[in-house]
């Protein structure tokens, strides 16, 4: 087996999942989260700190995509999500 390949078949096993817990209010300036593509994107730490000289105009964001974001989730069905190619039958 070459590096290619073990590189590929590790790409193919690895996923990665967001589990967010219910905030009373969105929070905007700090993430922001687009289910529809799965994506989210977190503000930049640099940019919120308060003792900061130059502020900029519009705010920065990091963007991570996922394979799927749980919001309103029971465990049992992020389970079942997450674990479906994993856990044989």
């Amino acid at each position: 087996m070459t590096d290619n390949d073990d590189k590929s078949i590790n790409e193919k096993n690895i996923k990665i999942f967001i589990r967010m817990f219910p905030l009373e209010r969105p929070c905007d300036s700090c993430a922001r989260v687009d289910m529809k593509h799965k994506k989210i994107y977190v503000r930049r730490l640099q940019e919120i700190q308060s003792n900061r000289i130059a502020v900029p105009k519009k705010p920065s964001y990091w963007c991570f995509r996922t394979d799927g974001i749980f919001c309103d989730s029971s465990q049992e069905e992020i389970y079942r999500v997450t674990t479906d190619d994993l856990v044989s039958k």
